[in-house]
């Protein structure tokens, strides 16, 4: 079986990149609910890597972020429905990734846990 994998495009540290306003009209134009879904995403996996919440565990932390992936997935799923779940979301959050480009982490774990939900 082959090993899946998945590359958001993650910008360098020091690059003295910020959110990109322009980018982010776009997305929200083009689907304000998928960038929605990408923004909820980006802070529960913030949270997974923080180890943030007052009455969560570990365990339901990675659940939230496995639960949103899948909802972002099926909503990306509508706009292209003969891609690959993977590329179809790496290719979408790395797109989030120059919208957003300060929650490093937050992509690496992305591009560790997502494989590992398909």
């Amino acid at each position: 079986m082959e090993a899946k994998s998945l590359n958001i495009k993650i910008s360098p540290k020091g690059s003295g990149k910020v959110s990109d306003k322009s980018l982010e009209d776009l997305l929200r134009a083009k689907n304000p609910f998928v960038l929605l879904l990408s923004q909820k995403l980006l802070a529960s996996t913030s949270k997974y890597i923080k180890k943030k919440g007052f009455f969560s565990t570990e365990a339901s932390r990675l659940q939230k972020v496995q639960r949103l992936t899948y909802q972002l997935n099926l909503e990306l799923k509508k706009e292209n429905p003969t891609a690959d779940d993977l590329a179809r979301l790496e290719t979408h959050l790395s797109m989030i990734s120059d919208t957003y480009p300060n929650w490093r982490d937050e992509y690496q774990v992305l591009n560790r846990l997502i494989p590992l939900f398909f």
